[in-house]
């Protein structure tokens, strides 16, 4: 399993994909096709992942969020 920091998750693909444009993160598109999720990752380690989570927090997205998967 991978660990992975989610940023948002937009119904607008162009909202997506302007965002992960800016921060250089990946858009991940739900199973339905009706969420992007703006995502960084994956990491080997959780401990990778926490602190791409604490460095999202602090540039101003304090809803980012780990996820492992």
């Amino acid at each position: 399993a991978d660990y992975f920091v989610q940023v948002a998750a937009f119904t607008s693909k162009a909202n997506a994909d302007q965002l992960a444009a800016k921060l250089g993160a990946k858009v991940v598109v739900s199973a339905d096709g009706k969420l992007h999720r703006v995502r960084f990752g994956p990491f080997a380690s959780e401990d990778e992942a926490k602190s791409a989570l604490k460095n999202a927090q602090a540039k101003g997205y304090p809803q980012a969020r780990l996820l492992h998967e």
